[in-house]
């Protein structure tokens, strides 16, 4: 009888017989490789005490009674209170990025209600009249022109914000505030 090609991939290039053949080469290799590397690892770490040797499942100098615990928070609160900690404070700060401390000025803060009002208080984009925010068309928090500002909604404000097709919301937005203010 003619053979019809392998039974399990249904190629006609090699039997059945040829993925038995496979599989036990890759067994035996594999059963090499974790030999091999269990050896490495009983060389490695021989001679070598465990890091939790004498432990008994606790964090040193921390204890597993609540109460006691409850205690140790309290007085570590109590010796930081009324403190000054200078090292992370201003430019000191790990997530000091320098500059200015606020991100919008007082010229936004008097801009902001005039937008609010020239857009009727709703998202020009849904028309939504909850969770408002004011944005910056070009995302610079220091161009405060009532050109540049449009009112939007909490989530298409996110979605103004976020890099994807930042160019498509920009001259969407700026063709609009030229319009609501002519």
């Amino acid at each position: 009888m003619k053979n019809l090609g392998c039974k399990l991939c249904w190629s006609l290039g090699h039997t059945t017989e040829w993925h038995t053949a496979k599989m036990v080469k890759v067994r035996v290799k594999s059963k090499l490789w974790q030999e091999r590397v269990a050896e490495s690892n009983r060389l490695n770490k021989s001679g070598k005490p465990s890091w939790n040797k004498g432990l008994k499942g606790s964090v040193p100098g921390r204890s597993s009674d609540p109460e006691i615990e409850q205690e140790r928070k309290r007085k570590i609160s109590e010796h930081h209170k009324g403190r000054r900690q200078p090292w992370c404070t201003g430019s000191r700060h790990w997530r000091w990025k320098g500059g200015r401390p606020q991100k919008y000025g007082s010229r936004f803060r008097r801009a902001r209600p005039k937008v609010l009002a020239r857009d009727k208080r709703r998202c020009v984009m849904c028309g939504a009249k909850q969770m408002l925010r004011v944005h910056h068309i070009d995302h610079k928090a220091w161009h405060n022109q009532m050109s540049n500002l449009v009112t939007l909604c909490h989530p298409d404000n996110v979605r103004a914000e976020s890099k994807r097709n930042y160019l498509g919301w920009q001259k969407w937005l700026t063709i609009y505030t030229q319009v609501g203010a002519a």
